[in-house]
């Protein structure tokens, strides 16, 4: 596991590699240092997450809420300069509720997704639409497979072995690592 999650930092390894030193968490884009890669509260004690800090979607957003003063510091590098660009999203996020702002950004050109719990998360069009929830022939579900090959996709089989089905594979197998 060790292995997979360090193959899946190399947006966050530029100080480690560059500069020979841990990065500042807060102040790193996708750690809480930039404002448009965040999740924010709303309303109804949902959230909303942001997730694209190109100068266009930061655009598109801040002039559609009127705080143009703001693009130029929530387009730079992430840091302390995007604290007031945070604090006007938390203020505005708070106002409505979740449900009220995926409507409001239906249409516009901003990374924005509604924040899922699980079960909305396991229950949207899209997760069943990638068959990532499976119902076996008793009926009981299952995440699906998240590798899907265009010719040949892959089988979920939830079936659970018997008692000691394999226990005799397993002692001739032992047995000839063995040498016995």
């Amino acid at each position: 596991m060790l292995d997979a999650t360090l193959s899946w930092l190399p947006n966050a390894t530029g100080a480690v590699f560059a500069e020979d030193c841990a990065p500042v968490v807060k102040q790193e884009r996708q750690w809480g240092g930039g404002a448009f890669y965040g999740i924010y509260a709303t309303a109804d004690g949902r959230h909303v997450v942001l997730g694209g800090s190109e100068h266009k979607f930061v655009k598109n957003l801040l002039h559609a809420l009127d705080r143009n003063d703001l693009i130029a510091a929530a387009s730079g590098p992430p840091g302390p300069a995007h604290d007031p660009a945070q604090a006007f999203l938390r203020e505005t996020f708070a106002t409505r509720t979740r449900d009220d702002w995926e409507a409001w950004f239906e249409g516009r050109d901003v990374c924005f997704a509604p924040l899922l719990d699980l079960h909305e998360a396991f229950s949207h069009p899209h997760t069943k639409a990638r068959r990532m929830v499976e119902r076996d022939a008793e009926g009981n579900l299952h995440i699906g497979l998240p590798i899907k090959f265009r010719d040949e996709p892959g089988t979920l089989n939830p079936r659970l072995p018997a008692f000691g089905e394999h226990t005799a594979d397993v002692i001739a197998e032992a047995r000839r690592r063995l040498g016995r």
